[in-house]
């Protein structure tokens, strides 16, 4: 492993179940190098995985 292979690890983390159980929200980190910060974003998926998920 080298220095700059920690970009490319992703992290998935907090996930939540919506009330009626149909989808899922959670947390995606990454770290940005060239902004020298870390990132995330939260995504929502079809428990089923009938769709792709979303940010």
């Amino acid at each position: 492993m080298q220095p700059a292979d920690i970009a490319r690890i992703v992290s998935v983390s907090c996930p939540a179940l919506s009330p009626d159980g149909r989808r899922v929200g959670f947390v995606v980190g990454r770290i940005d190098l060239d902004a020298n910060r870390r990132r995330s974003a939260v995504w929502i998926a079809d428990v089923d995985g009938t769709t792709a998920p979303m940010r």
